[in-house]
């Protein structure tokens, strides 16, 4: 068990705004005594996409989860209700692989949700793409996403009017993007979510002068957060860090003031940007709370 921690505040420390791909799972939903099955997914470019599907289950124990941490095995595929229920699809930041997500899928799926989680290519198992990691984001993750969008919703497990996004960081800005692009999806939840690349950019500079940061230049700019707030009338939940230096509070606060629908935000104080003093990890347990709770109210 303290393997599978130590490994996870490990992957924590990686969203330092560069591609860092890992492609080694080194805990895997077995871990977490999880029930789970990959999905077909396919980019419109022809890449596979690494994706896990947990269907809504039994809460998982603490003897059950210590357990599986020193003996994975992989459960058979089983669903526990016989109606298509909410999803909830976590996105990535941009770092690591999909690995550290799992724990979030496993506080999820007990309260009757599920959750989908899944790799860019380069990432973890996804199909390899040459990746330039001084690059701050690739537009091809949008054609990643969309992918993994479509084929959760053709899951019958999966009610199509109820699924929502999640994403950290780079994956905040990614997952507002296809939220818009895609307005069947219900409801939003952001940490740490940038205004637009340049600015983000300007912010790590000041933190880390010598960093080299490319911003591509086929990013779509009427993708920026910055430009399509004002557009969305749906549910958005954000939340930042009060001592966050790369998307600072002011970030959030512009987007939040711009929404048109219902809308949240919560700047967790002493949070940072992200890892081990992130606002998700600060306090794990009340952050779960805050996010099944707005989940609950719009999906």
């Amino acid at each position: 068990m303290k393997r599978t921690v130590s490994i996870l505040l490990v992957i924590l420390s990686l969203n330092v705004f560069a591609l860092k791909p890992q492609k080694e799972y080194r805990v895997r939903p077995e871990n977490y005594a999880l029930i789970y099955k990959d999905l077909n997914v396919v980019t419109d470019d022809g890449l596979k996409i690494k994706t896990w599907f947990f269907p809504a289950q039994d809460s998982i124990t603490k003897d059950e989860w210590y357990k599986a941490a020193n003996n994975p095995v992989r459960k058979e595929y089983t669903t526990k209700y016989d109606l298509p229920k909410p999803t909830i699809v976590i996105c990535d930041g941009d770092a690591g692989n999909m690995m550290y997500l799992i724990q979030f899928a496993k506080e999820l799926v007990g309260f009757g949700y599920n959750v989908v989680t899944f790799d860019w290519r380069g990432f973890g198992e996804s199909d390899s793409w040459e990746t330039n990691e001084d690059f701050l984001v690739y537009p091809e993750y949008l054609l990643d996403y969309k992918a993994v969008i479509s084929e959760v919703s053709k899951q019958d497990e999966v009610d199509k009017d109820r699924i929502g996004l999640f994403g950290f960081s780079t994956g905040a800005y990614l997952s507002f993007a296809t939220f818009y692009k895609q307005p069947e999806i219900k409801a939003f939840v952001g940490r740490g979510l940038l205004t637009d690349l340049k600015s983000a950019v300007d912010s790590i500079k000041q933190v880390i002068p010598d960093k080299r940061i490319i911003i591509p230049e086929d990013y779509p700019e009427n993708l920026m957060p910055i430009n399509i707030a004002s557009r969305i009338d749906r549910p958005c939940f954000l939340v930042v860090g009060e001592l966050d230096n790369r998307t600072p509070p002011s970030m959030s606060i512009t987007i939040f003031n711009n929404l048109k629908g219902e809308k949240q935000l919560w700047v967790v104080n002493n949070a940072t940007h992200g890892g081990a003093t992130g606002p998700e990890f600060i306090d794990f347990k009340k952050f779960m709370t805050q996010l099944r709770t707005f989940y609950d109210l719009y999906l």
